[in-house]
């Protein structure tokens, strides 16, 4: 497996900071992430999640293999959509100085 966690300018990545994830689906039947293949890397900064969102947040479609991977990873969220006590283990909660790698020239490569 790569370490995507420390690839931030991977073609896979895709990067939400400050964003509202919301709508009018039913409480907790909403995923923010699933593996394409077996292959994905979403990090969320500081979104805001609705009740819309799942309290384990990503799916992996009943993919094992696809923990070694995936990466997901979330910081400083709110909403009641961001339960991290509830997150799988495959889940990573990003400290600050993790976080502040993923800059737009560093995503982007420039």
């Amino acid at each position: 497996a790569s370490d995507w966690s420390s690839d931030v300018c991977s073609s896979d990545l895709y990067v939400f900071e400050s964003c509202s994830f919301s709508g009018n689906c039913p409480p907790r039947t909403t995923m923010l992430s699933r593996p394409w293949r077996i292959y994905a890397k979403v990090v969320l900064i500081r979104c805001d999640l609705s009740e819309q969102v799942s309290e384990t947040g990503f799916h992996d479609w009943n993919k094992p293999e696809s923990h070694e991977t995936c990466y997901y990873a979330e910081y400083a969220c709110t909403g009641k959509g961001y339960v991290p006590e509830r997150r799988p283990d495959y889940v990573h909660q990003l400290t600050e100085r993790e976080a502040d790698e993923y800059t737009r020239e560093k995503v982007f490569g420039r």
